[in-house]
């Protein structure tokens, strides 16, 4: 037997997954705007970044000074004052819950237009997000 899909638990369920992609997709957006206070929106303030398995950043003061710098570009050898434009778009998005806290798989690609010697080119990368979430007083 099924859970009925009406119910205030199933609900509150599909409001948290579409709260979360709605999240994952500001997150893109803002990146791809350059818009650094959208960025730092879906942190939480005690946040942690890691990239690549590494730890970069601890609390979003850290956070804003890491975007800031264009330190992420560096894996695709792109200088950030070279970047033309950037363009993510989501792909496979699975969510596991634990009561009041989530795990978030995303698979993304992310266009980055940039210029380099002899004209403008176009690098293409697949991205694996692992987010770990939680509910917040303001949600």
């Amino acid at each position: 037997m099924y859970p009925d899909p009406c119910s205030d638990d199933a609900m509150r369920e599909m409001w948290d997954r579409a709260s979360i992609r709605n999240l994952l997709a500001t997150y893109f957006m803002a990146l791809d705007r350059r818009d650094h206070a959208a960025v730092l929106s879906v942190f939480a303030h005690d946040a942690n970044l890691s990239m690549h398995g590494e730890h970069v950043a601890s609390g979003v003061e850290e956070i804003a000074k890491f975007f800031s710098t264009g330190a992420g570009t560096g894996r695709l050898g792109i200088e950030r004052k070279s970047i033309v434009s950037m363009y993510h778009t989501m792909g496979t998005h699975y969510v596991d819950w634990r009561n009041e806290t989530a795990s978030a798989e995303t698979y993304a690609v992310a266009y980055v237009c940039h210029r380099a010697e002899g004209g403008e080119f176009v690098a293409v990368r697949g991205i694996r997000y692992l987010d770990e979430l939680r509910r917040t007083s303001s949600e």
